[in-house]
């Protein structure tokens, strides 16, 4: 299993890299129970991002190297106007931002 340390690291540079090529990231930020430090074998990776140019290419590109790297399910979550509050609330509540 997946330290959230290991994952928060790889987070930062991944944000680096695309700032520099792709997207501007106003944040990226790790939640769920990665996060909160309850992971398991199971548990899938929980991101949430803000990019100043919001495209499904760019979320998937981004999904598919974090998946590629960490060899786990990830899912990539963009907060919006929009947005399930409660979802939203969890997400604010737990969020480690990188």
């Amino acid at each position: 299993m997946l330290e959230s340390s290991i994952i928060q690291g790889y987070l930062n540079i991944l944000g680096s890299i695309i700032k520099i090529t792709l997207f501007i990231i106003h944040y990226l930020s790790l939640f769920g129970s990665y996060a909160r430090g309850e992971a398991n074998s199971e548990s899938d990776i929980d991101i949430v991002v803000d990019l100043d140019k919001s495209t499904m290419f760019g979320l998937v590109a981004i999904k598919e190297d974090i998946e590629e790297y960490f060899k786990n399910h990830v899912d990539i979550v963009q907060i919006r106007d929009r947005m399930n509050s409660l979802l939203q609330k969890r997400i604010e509540r737990n969020a480690i931002y990188v």
